[in-house]
């Protein structure tokens, strides 16, 4: 019987699961218009960021697998949180108003630091690391982006497969291979390629 892993939950529900925090959290809904994921490279998602201020993008980084007893164990995952703001006052006021990205920011540290998401398989969430991205722009409508690195464990588990025709038979529907009798199984597939192999032994 075949073994296969399997991420659980998927980084896509992992992804769903943080920006769902996000968008929860009062303080954080009040300073940002746009959350959102991005499956992209990182060029796009600051540029769909951009077009959406003030914003926060999650993005799936990559992760490290670890074993842990009886064959499991977890992927050590990675996830970088773009924050954008425009400000269009002075330069200076754009990182510290109550919209800028620097509250933004510290609004979605207090959020997910440390804490257990309600999705079976996440872990707790764990700040890690505050960088900056960019901060371009004309004077009046500059834009800063800061990176925030978060890293969690994925549960990697073992998924029991099965070889067995008539188990896949039952989940799946088969193409009749003779439109005279009938529906058949998947014993009657390999039955009806059987008759119609060839030998090379018996050939002339």
């Amino acid at each position: 019987m075949a073994r296969r892993r399997q991420i659980v939950p998927t980084i896509e529900e992992a992804e769903d699961a943080i920006v769902t925090a996000l968008e929860a959290d009062s303080t954080l809904s009040d300073l940002v218009s746009t959350f959102g994921s991005c499956q992209g490279t990182w060029t796009e998602a600051r540029d769909e960021l951009a077009r959406r201020l003030p914003a926060v993008t999650v993005m799936f980084a990559g992760g490290k697998h670890e074993a842990r007893g009886m064959g499991d164990g977890v992927l050590q995952g990675e996830w970088h949180l773009l924050v954008g703001a425009r400000n269009l006052r002075r330069e200076a006021a754009r990182r510290t108003s109550d919209a800028g990205a620097y509250a933004i920011a510290e609004a979605v540290i207090a959020t997910l630091d440390d804490q257990h998401l309600d999705l079976d398989g996440l872990g707790p969430l764990r700040f890690r690391e505050l960088g900056i991205v960019e901060q371009s722009g004309p004077r009046d409508r500059a834009v800063s982006i800061y990176l925030l690195v978060f890293e969690g464990d994925l549960d990697v588990r073992h998924i029991e497969g099965t070889d067995d025709l008539a188990t896949i038979a039952a989940d799946y529907q088969v193409a009749n291979v003779d439109e005279d009798t009938g529906d058949t199984g998947w014993a009657g597939v390999v039955t009806s390629l059987d008759a119609d192999i060839i030998d090379p032994s018996e050939e002339s």
